[in-house]
């Protein structure tokens, strides 16, 4: 993919090919059904036998997040709940209780 994102000499795009990936495996991915979907599968590889009545682009996640305090420049690394959940994002700075005796708190 590298490769491909770079222009050629003269200003061009390069020449894209088309790509086919195909899994195979013996074992069970996941319900057997539409309706035993649940929230645990959003994340991971599943197979479901049935007519595809439609489709849409796959849409990019975070796992989690890095934040930085405005104040302190502290960092701290929130995680991302699994699914269709969100993050907490903290309303004050936790890293104050790290702040030296004296000095000026976020």
């Amino acid at each position: 993919l590298a490769a491909s994102r770079h222009r050629e000499d003269n200003g061009e795009e390069p020449e894209r090919t088309p790509v086919q990936v195909l899994l195979y495996s013996d074992s069970q991915f996941g319900p057997s059904t539409m309706r035993n979907l649940t929230s645990e599968n959003v994340t991971k590889l599943v197979r479901v036998s049935g007519i595809v009545i439609g489709a849409s682009k796959a849409k990019a996640k975070a796992t989690a997040i890095c934040v930085r305090c405005k104040d302190c420049l502290g960092v701290m690394f929130c995680p991302c709940k699994p699914g269709f959940g969100g993050v907490q994002l903290p309303r004050t700075c936790n890293l104050a209780n790290n702040v030296e005796p004296g000095a000026k708190p976020c």
